[in-house]
């Protein structure tokens, strides 16, 4: 009985295998279905969008769209979600920001943006100091070759230097689960919806909103058409806990130089053609910064920030400072986290930074 049961049990799994296999291309294309549906509607009205963690591709999606018209695009992880434009930049402006985006996917980035972007005028390139740069590199998961296949187009032309990825991409996997989603949170029960994504007025302003997954519905929860993200769903710090941010910032930072050796190689001929290339520290949330200066002996986090601007200088980038957010009026209640700040401190910096 229990061979039999084992045999009847490996001719299902196969038959799923074979399934699976023959229908992954399909299920990823009907998930580029659903980032068209978010772009039209997104384009449409200008309001805010829930794409969950299909945001790259989004995002994509978005400035592959934009490519003969964008002159300011931001390159970072979530750490620049807040990051606008605010009338200081070249316009338009698109922040390609998401979230744990780590540097090892920053070269393929600008690789692509370098080569399909010919309006391009400024690229700002916002460094994750504490996270990455200076204690440690994760692998890019996502990388953009994946991102460019997943396009909802049927004929994308890209850069020679992109192959396509294999049937089991990271990418197929993600397009097909969330559409698996989408389509069971709009499914019909009688006459009814279990739930329908339908725009609504945002709380905290005067733009529309609409949740395309089921993440924090009605919140706002999402990013905006210049690609800055709300951070709607999150409460804001406040002081009080600011002491618990401290020790993190004296661990060994470990200085590691090879992403910005390569970007500025890969950079240099737009940058003397009249390119500008930002480097940008985000903001850190206020106190911190001015207490480690205050410190008897020097903060690690202070001591490898500096040497590391200076690195960036001698390799000729333009370096934007705002680690210490408090001098540029940002306050506690404008940061998620100790790291993460929302668009009302980025204004002050952007405007500060940015005359």
């Amino acid at each position: 009985m229990k061979q039999y049961l084992v045999v009847v049990l490996s001719i299902l799994i196969l038959g799923l295998g074979v399934v699976v296999i023959s229908n992954a291309q399909l299920l990823a294309a009907a998930g580029r279905s659903f980032i068209l549906d978010a772009y039209d509607w997104q384009v449409q009205t200008r309001g805010v969008v829930q794409t969950g963690n299909l945001t790259r591709n989004y995002k994509y999606y978005l400035i592959h769209r934009q490519r003969d018209e964008l002159k300011t695009i931001v390159l970072g992880s979530s750490r620049s979600f807040g990051f606008r434009d605010f009338g200081r930049l070249p316009q338009p402006f698109y922040n390609l920001a998401s979230e744990a985006n780590p540097p090892t996917c920053l070269v393929e980035e600008l690789q692509y943006i370098l080569a399909q972007f010919p309006r391009l005028e400024t690229i700002v390139v916002s460094i994750d100091l504490f996270k990455e740069f200076l204690h440690r590199f994760s692998a890019c998961e996502q990388p953009v070759v994946d991102l460019l296949n997943g396009l909802p187009e049927s004929a994308l032309q890209v850069a020679s230097q992109f192959d396509f990825p294999s049937l089991f991409s990271l990418n197929n996997a993600r397009l097909s689960l969330n559409w698996i989603q989408y389509q069971l949170t709009t499914a019909q029960v009688g006459i009814a919806k279990v739930w329908e994504s339908q725009p609504y007025r945002c709380p905290m302003g005067e733009e529309e909103g609409r949740d395309f997954l089921l993440l924090y519905p009605g919140q706002c929860n999402g990013y905006r058409p210049d690609g800055s993200n709300t951070y709607a769903y999150l409460r804001r710090e406040s002081e009080v806990r600011l002491h618990r941010f401290l020790p993190p910032y004296q661990s060994k930072f470990e200085f590691k130089t090879e992403i910005l050796d390569q970007t500025a190689e890969l950079t240099r001929a737009f940058r003397q053609r009249g390119g500008r290339v930002l480097a940008f520290l985000p903001p850190v949330v206020p106190g911190v910064v001015e207490q480690l200066k205050n410190l008897k002996n020097p903060s690690n986090f202070i001591v490898a920030r500096d040497e590391f601007i200076e690195y960036l200088k001698k390799k000729e980038f333009v370096v934007l400072d705002a680690t210490d957010s408090g001098r540029f009026g940002c306050l506690e209640s404008e940061f998620i986290d100790d790291q993460h700040a929302d668009a009302s401190c980025y204004n002050k910096v952007v405007r500060r930074l940015f005359p």
